[in-house]
């Protein structure tokens, strides 16, 4: 069971990088077309509201009970999510409610896992994760999955805008990635697409069910889809938001565990 809850954990974690995919046709960034003014501010003007809008805040903690499908494959887990803004994420993760399985601790410099389970600790650079994507993953776009945003913020730069439909729509170009992502009227993120051009690997994250708290509007339905040779579905159920972390969590290496380190 244990090597199933190390994979949910990489669904949340490396999200775009867990499988190899098919060939599909880049995603094209859509032109800037504006049919109501009055409807879509200037580009500047938007981009600093979308900024404004973003889930924020100096800590965040909340529950996760986690549904994970690959194939016949269906486990059940749950999670206790900490982070500091700018300092970690924390994950305690449970089978059966009870049993602790697995610690994750994000870090801007690495992803430490504890394998309750196998006495085992690992610890992966972020340049070796990007040994499987081309997605420029790091430190950043995991907080802001974390906090309910889109992975990654818009660049004037390299960004455009579809409003064609009653949702604002960014299409941001990236290295070899694109990412398009919806906002709702109140420019809190919807949903987020990544593909790679060329080589696409395809990942969707939907959020849903938005919970007011304080300034901001955090989803109580998360799904992340990855596409490719299988097909991976990750659904979390949220709960329990509040912003008092009051002390950093624990995260302790036994020195019998046998250590593993990718650079």
């Amino acid at each position: 069971m244990n090597k199933f809850i190390l994979k949910v954990l990489i669904a949340l974690i490396v999200v775009a990088s867990a499988c190899k995919t098919k060939k599909q046709s880049a995603v094209q960034p859509a032109d800037l077309t504006i049919d109501n003014t009055k409807a879509i501010p200037a580009k500047a003007l938007l981009f600093d509201e979308i900024g404004a809008a973003k889930n924020n805040g100096d800590g965040l903690r909340y529950s996760a009970d986690v549904d994970y499908k690959e194939g016949k494959t269906n486990i059940s887990l749950a999670m206790e999510i900490n982070a500091k803004k700018g300092n970690y994420i924390w994950l305690n993760v449970k089978a059966y409610g009870l049993v602790n399985v697995a610690r994750v601790l994000i870090k801007p410099d690495s992803i430490r896992i504890l394998d309750l389970i196998n006495k085992k600790y690992v610890s992966a650079s972020y340049n070796y994760l990007r040994r499987f994507t081309s997605a420029p993953l790091g430190f950043n776009e995991l907080e802001n999955l974390v906090w309910g945003n889109a992975l990654f913020d818009p660049i004037p730069e390299n960004t455009t805008i579809d409003s064609s439909t009653q949702n604002v729509i960014l299409n941001l170009v990236l290295e070899k990635m694109n990412q398009k992502a919806t906002y709702s009227k109140q420019y809190k993120t919807e949903a987020v697409w990544l593909t790679e051009q060329g080589n696409t690997r395809s990942m969707a994250v939907k959020y849903a069910n938005l919970e007011q708290v304080a300034q901001n509007a955090f989803p109580r339905d998360l799904v992340i889809n990855i596409e490719g040779e299988k097909k991976v579905e990750c659904r979390f159920t949220l709960s329990n938001f509040a912003y008092d972390v009051k002390q950093d969590p624990s995260f302790n290496v036994p020195r019998s565990y046998k250590v593993e380190v990718f650079r």
